[in-house]
């Protein structure tokens, strides 16, 4: 049986993030993507980026734990879910709705009656649906890597959040 984990970050988390994000979109995205999109999408990942992230533009992280190994996040700034990628192993098995619904309860505990908005690609669009969100404009996703300027299409959607939750 697997011990699951749902948790804000704790110092040490990154490596983990970094690796389940690069298995995800290499994995899961690269179905819906070309290999040099996906090259230039990962190709600045690093564990220190997520630090840089929250110490200086106060994104906060959580994350999802299965015995013991990092195998997802979700990030997010007030009002925002930043970015959200599960490792493949962790994939297709509830997991990523947990810790959607985790990051949702943090933020309308934080912040009630909320309005919350994502960019999503492709790959992500129809769980992002799922989950409440409706699409408001496409738009794209630009990445510089190599010199170059890749970008992706995307989707800026958006959910509304009740003033009070439900008792």
């Amino acid at each position: 049986m697997s011990n699951i984990v749902i948790r804000p970050y704790q110092a040490g988390d990154e490596h983990g993030m970094c690796k389940s994000h690069v298995r995800s979109i290499e994995q899961i995205c690269g179905k819906d993507h070309s290999p040099e999109e996906i090259r230039a999408w990962t190709g600045k990942k690093n564990p220190e980026g997520y630090v840089f992230s929250m110490e200086k533009r106060k994104e906060r992280f959580n994350v999802l734990e299965i015995n013991g190994e990092i195998k997802g996040f979700a990030g997010w700034f007030p009002g925002e879910v930043y970015g959200f990628y599960l490792d493949p192993d962790a994939a297709g098995k509830g997991y990523g709705r947990q810790l959607f619904e985790y990051t949702e309860q943090q933020m309308q505990q934080q912040f009630p009656g909320f309005m919350c908005t994502i960019i999503s690609t492709v790959t992500s669009k129809g769980f992002y649906e799922r989950m409440g969100f409706t699409v408001i404009e496409p738009t794209i996703v630009g990445f510089n890597y190599e010199g170059k300027k890749h970008h992706i299409d995307a989707w800026r959607m958006v959910k509304q959040y009740p003033q009070e939750q439900a008792a």
